[in-house]
């Protein structure tokens, strides 16, 4: 049960930050939907900089846990610092309640999940194709101290750079096995539950 509490409580914070984040990036008065979106690229948009780079040059992944934890301090002083700026220069929002307006939205995401969850044999049961590789990268990507980034997460042998295709380019189930790592939380309930509204 702890699991799904820290999960939610994760979650609350992510959709939070990556909304505060859009917010400071969009100068005009948008939707809610929009500056998230917005927020979410900006952030996606620092860690694939870095990630890339740490993930093709077989970096150790402390250092991606560094890095990512650095973009979102870095971030988050940004938003911050534009928000003191534009509320000293008397910007505020127009919209003071934002779930009134997008009420249907909330509606149809919550309906969606009970749908969801009607069919979670079948999500628990695992895909031995595409999910299983995913699953054991973030699983095991913290603990591979020697071959690093370069390691078949279904083997756990070395792979050179050509062997890894596509997926050494791919920063998102790293970051994800940076959350998994902190949080102590189970791979599959935090990628398969969580993780899946994104």
């Amino acid at each position: 049960m702890s699991n799904y509490l820290i999960g939610i409580l994760f979650t609350a914070f992510y959709i939070a930050y990556m909304y505060f984040l859009g917010g400071a990036v969009v100068k005009q008065d948008r939707s809610y939907s929009y500056q998230f979106l917005i927020g979410y690229m900006v952030f996606s948009f620092f860690v694939g900089i870095g990630g890339i780079i740490i993930q093709v040059m077989n970096l150790p992944w402390r250092l991606f846990a560094a890095y990512l934890a650095i973009v979102y301090l870095g971030l988050a002083i940004f938003a911050l610092t534009t928000y003191i700026r534009r509320h000293n220069t008397g910007y505020v929002r127009s919209d003071r309640h934002p779930f009134r307006s997008q009420w249907f939205i909330g509606f149809t995401a919550l309906a969606l999940t009970l749908v969801m969850l009607t069919t979670i044999t079948y999500l628990w049961q695992n895909n031995s194709l595409d999910d299983g590789y995913y699953l054991s990268w973030v699983s095991s990507v913290p603990y591979n101290s020697e071959t690093g980034f370069f390691t078949n997460p279904s083997t756990g042998f070395q792979m050179t750079l050509q062997g890894m295709g596509a997926y050494i380019f791919n920063t998102i189930y790293t970051e994800y096995s940076v959350y998994v790592y902190l949080l102590h939380i189970k791979t599959t309930v935090f990628c398969r539950f969580f993780m899946s509204f994104f």
